[in-house]
């Protein structure tokens, strides 16, 4: 990839003086396209199998694109691959600025077998001038799945409305006629890019494959790793405009769309950067739970006929709710953790990726086990410790997106999610979300006098198919993990799954931390400050907070800390040994980055910040130390350590799916 711009780097001094500017479109003297197209063709072919999933979710449920479109389509091995899965039964359009790549492309599908490809001249900045040239051929852009591939970053720059917001890409850009472009206008152009094709793809999405920049000084402490010196010369000055991941998918969202989480690959999953992603996105409006408790667009009806053609079950659920008037406050701080402004289209990377994870096996689950159900059965997945309900909101969310509740009510098969949880405030904000989802049912862990009721005995004696638990388990001590896994192991039918996450299991390796491990510093750095001989001498910050709260009884204080986040965390390696007492399975491994203004908003949940810094009794001069705290002291530790990420720090998440199995004489309930 790197040789195909030899011909640009053999003029690096006249390019740097610049007494020389490559020009975009027309003649490419800068690079040799021939080569160019067979080095992408061999590098992105891992990539085009690992999309596979994304096509067969797409071409399995809902309804049925007419043609595929790959715009940038080089040699046309994506679509020659894609052919090979799905077959004759849509059009393959390939689209291309270059003839060079469009000559090669001809050949390729027609050698895959691909019957009358089409192939077309095309601007990847100009989706207008495609949906003309598409209904020249009697085909209408909406209706064909759209897919690209390291493209987006080679749009031709055209510009944007920058917001006011700081820019958070690092790389360094060229405009068309040579001179300097900032990152914020960089990231304007993408935001207007993306939306000048938001109204093309609401039928069926847009899946992207995209190359991103490293920050700099992420780059540096991962040489070797990672090819970030030659892709930012060679796509800096052919002026393109790669950003990083996290700059990609917050512009994307800026531009109306979201990510379908469950499907998602990054490269690689174990960095603290991300040199590709893979995702297909959705037009983000309107949310599909919103349509589903409307009962509103075209195909709502299914999904909420589960409730109405479905086997009536037997009372799952306690029928728990919040009491009148319950302070759901401390919930909307968690949830707008969760999701950017609250929005339910909108969940933030650092848990989306993860929780999609979870979705993903669930899904299969529940795929598997309604291939075996029959007519009368009820399917069952119970959301162990569901707190304000992201695994349930994102499960849902892509159960709609498969039609699963509809194409099971049309077998006479139900569905239900239960959620199960203490009754707290996180929980009450849970159920204001999805009481009206018709297969959500709610119920209390507290009850009969005990803080914790077996999950059985929630349930009223019926097993269900799937437990997931989505960042729970860190929370459990030894005692409380083995009861809860018991109970667990009690619930699931025989051959049920168990699917769960936990972002604060030990180890961490050398380029990740743990979720709780900035809050950590936090309680740390605050005892130093506390334990000072001379607190006249602290910063101002400090100096009030520790002169009124040396009176607080460390004792009790601390205990109440330590009850809120483990001073030492769990392992993972504990966690397995304990599930595999009653189960079967395997844990795996993958981290997120973790922004520092998500880490502040972490420690800052009303809840989190009372119990762990206790001492501190007046709630506005908290939050003034832990800002202080985590600014001044916490986040330049973890940036300039190996799990930095430039915009925040690289996060370890535990992830497991563990098979309950049972005696040969024990029956499904």
């Amino acid at each position: 990839m790197a040789g195909s711009y030899l011909p640009m780097l053999a003029h690096l001094e006249e390019l740097l003086r610049g007494e020389l500017v490559v020009s975009p479109g027309g003649y490419e003297w800068h690079c040799e396209r021939k080569l160019n197209v067979q080095a992408s063709a061999a590098a992105h072919r891992r990539y085009f199998a690992d999309a596979d999933p994304i096509f067969r979710e797409i071409f399995a449920y809902g309804p049925r694109p007419a043609f595929i479109a790959d715009m940038g389509c080089g040699d046309g091995s994506w679509l020659a691959h894609l052919h090979g899965i799905v077959g004759d039964g849509v059009r393959y359009v390939g689209i291309d600025a270059s003839p060079v790549a469009l000559d090669n492309a001809r050949h390729t599908l027609l050698t895959a077998g691909v019957h009358d490809p089409l192939l077309l001249l095309g601007d990847v900045a100009s989706p207008q001038e495609l949906h003309m040239q598409l209904a020249e051929h009697g085909l209408s852009i909406e209706d064909g799945l759209h897919i690209r591939s390291f493209l987006d970053h080679d749009r031709t720059y055209v510009g944007g409305s920058p917001s006011d917001a700081a820019s958070s890409a690092s790389g360094a850009y060229v405009a068309p006629d040579g001179s300097p472009l900032s990152a914020a206008a960089v990231e304007a152009d993408l935001v207007a890019h993306l939306e000048r094709w938001k109204p093309y793809i609401g039928k069926h999405g847009i899946v992207l494959l995209e190359a991103h920049c490293v920050p700099p000084q992420v780059a540096s402490q991962n040489l070797g790793a990672l090819h970030s010196v030659a892709f930012d010369a060679y796509h800096g000055l052919s002026h393109q405009y790669p950003v990083e991941y996290s700059t990609f998918m917050s512009s994307c969202r800026k531009a109306g769309l979201t990510a379908v989480s469950h499907l998602e690959r990054r490269y690689p999953t174990t960095r603290p950067f991300v040199a590709v992603s893979l995702n297909r996105f959705l037009w983000a409006q309107p949310d599909p739970l919103e349509v589903v408790q409307s009962g509103g667009r075209d195909g709502a009806h299914r999904a909420t006929a589960v409730t109405s053609r479905s086997p009536a079950p037997a009372r799952q659920s306690d029928g728990w709710s919040p009491e009148p008037g319950a302070d759901v406050s401390d919930g909307r701080g968690l949830h707008e953790l969760l999701y950017f402004d609250g929005a339910l289209a909108q969940p933030r990377r650092w848990c989306a990726g993860a929780t999609g994870v979870v979705v993903r096996d669930v899904l299969a689950a529940v795929n598997a086990r309604a291939e075996q159900a029959r007519r009368g059965d009820v399917i069952r997945v119970l959301d162990y410790g569901a707190g304000t309900g992201l695994a349930s909101i994102e499960l849902s969310k892509a159960c709609i997106t498969q039609g699963l509740p509809g194409r099971l009510a049309d077998l006479g098969i139900g569905f239900e999610l239960h959620l199960v949880d203490l009754p707290t405030g996180w929980f009450a904000q849970g159920y204001e979300i999805l009481k009206d989802v018709p297969w959500v049912r709610f119920s209390s862990l507290r009850g009969n006098g005990r803080p914790f009721r077996d999950l059985l005995e929630v349930t009223e004696g019926v097993h269900v198919d799937v437990v997931m638990a989505n960042m729970v388990f860190h929370l459990l001590r030894e005692g409380p993990m083995q009861r809860t896994a018991d109970s667990i192991a009690a619930v699931l039918a025989p051959g049920g799954k168990l699917v769960f996450s936990a972002p604060d299991l030990a180890p961490a390796t050398t380029h990740s931390v743990l979720f709780h491990d900035a809050n950590r510093l936090l309680r740390r750095h605050w005892l130093d400050a506390l334990d000072a001989a001379d607190p006249h001498g602290l910063p101002s910050p400090l100096r009030e907070a520790v002169t009124g709260a040396r009176a607080a009884p460390r004792l009790l204080t601390q205990q109440r800390a330590d009850r809120r986040i483990l001073p030492a965390p769990q392992s993972v390696a504990g966690v397995a040994a304990t599930l595999q007492r009653s189960m079967t399975g395997t844990t795996t491994r993958q981290t997120f980055e973790l922004l520092f203004e998500e880490s502040l908003a972490t420690a800052l949940v009303p809840s989190n910040q009372a119990e762990y810094l206790a001492e501190i009794t007046h709630r506005t001069t908290r939050e003034a130390v832990i800002r202080y705290i985590m600014r001044e002291y916490v986040f330049p530790e973890l940036s300039i350590g190996p799990a930095g990420t430039g915009l925040g720090f690289n996060i370890e998440w535990k992830f497991g799916i563990f098979e309950r199995t049972a005696p040969r004489s024990e029956s499904l309930v």
